[in-house]
Order: structure tokens, then C-alpha cells, then sequence
């Protein structure tokens, strides 16, 4: 995959960076997957070439290799950029947004079958209370991060996001937003009482419900639907 900026008469490329990260498996077991692969290769890059003032990536190129033994196989991912010095006219950022678009644009295609996407509105759910926070960016298939009604940035696993979303569904929840379910809590030492519940969020794992002021995580078979 690759990127590439319009550079003026006036920019001058000056440096060439390379990063790369190596996954080894052995009988096919282990290794990391390509999606943290593109991650590691991008940090090292960014330590092995770090910016000065006035410089940008420019021209990105995303690989990746495979090298097959006998029962050992190695994948190497390459993210490999030109280092341009900028001409002092010309907006840096300009040039930073394609090496970071084009970044964007290789981790949107090794993500894009992850069930939440950046810009997606979503509820986050933490110390037994929710709040409606908006995706900003995939950091690996498992975490993201999310800006949150105050702009505060933080890093959370996807397990603690949410869709709120009503017509929203997923393959081993049947359950959508807005069914009213029933759900045994636990009320003393040995004492249990039934509940009615409504789903206010799902995902592919499991689902967010709230009874009375009270809101829960479950997985869907420890509720039952209201006939």
C-alpha cells in the first residue's frame, strides 16, 4: 500500500526511513497477527528517524514479506517514507496529514472488519456508570481510543464499548437495544431476586442492561427475554 505527496520545486527530500517489525511462527502456531505487525513497524520507524523542526514523511509505502522454512515461517512488515525538508512557504502540517492519511488508510484496511470504526458515537462503560464518548482511532484490535463529552482522550479495550444504536445486531446476541429482558440479582447472602431489564447497549461479546438506577454488564444467557 502506498502514499504519496505533491511535492513542491522547493521541498527537498533529504533522508530515506524504514522501520520493520518480524512475527516468527513455528508449525504455524504464534507470531503476532499483521495488525500489530503495521503498529511496531510504524513506532520504529518513528525512533529510528524522528523528525527536526521543519521536516514531514512524505511518500509512504506499506509491506509486508513472508520467508518460509522448513517449519518455521517469518512475516516482515516494512513502512518505508521519504524525510522531506519543507519549503519555509509551505504548511507542515500539509505534508504530515499525507504520511498520516496514508497510515490511516493501511490500518483502516487491516481493521476493517472490527465491529466499532473511528468516528463511531458509542457508549463506554466504567465503574457501573456509561457515558456516550466518539471513536478517534483504532490502536490495535482489541483497544481504541475515544474522545469523551468533556474532551478528555483516553485508551479503552473494545470490550467496554457499547452501540446504542436500535437497529444494531450481532452473530450470538439476540438481543437488540431496547428489549426488555429479565435478570436475577443478587440482593443478600444466599437471596436472589428477578428483575426487569431493558438492553441499553450490545456488542459482538456481550450486552449492557439497566434496572432500576442500576446498570450491568452480561452475557446474553444469564437474561432472558419478556414474552
Amino acid at each position: 500500500m502506498t502514499g504519496n505527496a505533491e511535492l513542491n520545486s522547493n521541498s527537498e527530500i533529504v533522508d530515506f526511513a524504514i522501520g520493520e517489525a518480524q512475527a516468527v511462527r513455528v508449525f504455524m502456531i504464534g507470531g503476532l497477527n499483521s495488525k500489530t505487525l503495521v503498529k511496531d513497524a510504524k513506532e520504529d520507524l518513528y525512533s529510528r528517524y524522528p523528525l527536526k523542526k521543519g521536516q514531514a514523511y512524505a511518500n509512504v509505502v506499506v509491506d509486508f514479506r513472508t520467508a518460509f522454512f522448513i517449519v518455521v515461517d517469518v512475516t516482515t512488515a516494512t513502512v518505508s517514507a521519504d524525510i522531506v525538508n519543507l519549503d519555509t512557504t509551505t504548511v507542515s502540517a500539509d505534508f504530515q496529514n499525507v504520511f498520516t492519511n496514508s497510515m490511516g488508510q493501511a490500518e483502516s484496511y487491516l481493521y476493517a472488519d472490527l465491529w466499532v470504526q473511528p468516528g463511531d458515537s458509542v457508549l463506554l462503560y466504567s465503574a457501573g456508570k456509561t457515558e456516550k464518548v466518539k471513536v478517534r482511532e483504532i490502536l490495535w484490535e482489541k483497544k481504541v481510543s475515544v474522545l469523551t463529552a468533556d474532551n478528555r482522550l483516553i485508551r479503552i479495550r473494545t470490550e467496554k464499548l457499547y452501540s446504542d444504536k436500535p437497529n444494531r445486531s450481532y452473530s450470538g446476541i439476540p438481543y437488540k437495544v431496547g428489549d426488555f429482558v429479565k435478570y436475577t440479582v443478587k440482593v443478600a447472602d444466599q437471596m436472589y431476586t428477578e428483575v426487569t431489564a431493558i438492553v441499553k447497549g450490545i456488542n459482538p461479546k456481550g450486552m449492557l442492561i439497566a434496572f432500576g438506577t442500576d446498570i450491568a454488564e452480561v452475557d446474553p444467557d444469564e437474561v432472558f427475554i419478556i414474552e
